[in-house]
């Protein structure tokens, strides 16, 4: 390939391998905004690897890093449902109790600021387990819940965290989560929660979906969507990537 052909097979394969629909989600995509790291998108099944019964080995980032997921132990493999994800009633993915699937810990995710967007359900509560988790002895980072006695969830970044005053129990929602430091917070369904984290979360620990991977009693999730950019997005930025997944699934 050279310099010339770059850009072509790029736009190839943005436009026609991935299911990309600017017409009806307002001419607005996640990739539209620099430092796009990390994108799972539920809703496209061609980034998705299934059997007959729709548990997934695989499931590949739609970013330029084209990241993949994966889980070989099929008792562990979380499951493709086709709809009924919003008012929108569309696909996502089930992760019960131990499903997880994970990146390798050689992945370039070792970021201190970032912004990561979810639209997610909570099934059912455990004492562990994150949406998304790469926290390990207080380094990392980790979106999960404040537990089985208060259901509502936080970010963690290394020694600290941020708690929502939103409950996500068993009703679709939209966060919005922002290291960065002063400037941090956690956005439920629109509502802020504001505080200060750690801004060099480094791990050594594998970025995982679903569940960290050695914890007993999960959570379970529903993740439809999943958006992590490599940078501090500004309020105008994070309103257009809230404002894309509402109106693709219909949340509040």
């Amino acid at each position: 390939m050279n310099n010339g052909s770059f850009g072509f097979e790029t736009g190839l394969r943005s436009n026609m391998r991935f299911g990309f629909n600017r017409n009806t989600l307002g001419g607005f995509l996640p990739s539209d905004i620099a430092n796009l790291q990390l994108w799972m998108d539920a809703t496209d099944s061609s980034t998705i690897t299934k059997d007959g019964s729709g548990f997934i080995s695989q499931w590949e980032d739609k970013s330029a890093n084209s990241y993949l997921f994966t889980q070989a132990t099929g008792s562990k493999q979380p499951q493709s449902i086709a709809n009924g994800f919003g008012t929108q009633n569309k696909p996502y993915v089930k992760f019960v109790s131990a499903n997880n699937m994970t990146l390798p810990t050689n992945a370039n995710i070792e970021l201190g600021v970032m912004t990561m967007f979810f639209a997610l359900r909570v099934d059912a509560y455990g004492a562990a387990g994150g949406v998304v988790d790469k926290w390990l002895n207080d380094t990392g980072y980790s979106v999960d819940t404040q537990g089985l006695a208060i259901k509502k969830p936080r970010i963690k970044a290394g020694t600290t965290n941020i708690a929502s005053l939103v409950s996500t129990e068993l009703t679709p929602a939209l966060i919005a989560v922002k290291i960065n430091g002063a400037n941090s917070f956690i956005e439920v369904n629109g509502t802020r929660t504001t505080g200060t984290l750690n801004t060099t979360p480094t791990s050594v620990d594998s970025l995982f979906l679903g569940g960290d991977g050695v914890s007993t009693l999960y959570n379970s999730w529903s993740l439809a969507e999943y958006v992590m950019y490599k940078s501090a997005l500004t309020d105008a930025q994070v309103t257009q990537v809230s404002n894309y997944l509402n109106s693709k699934y219909g949340v509040y």
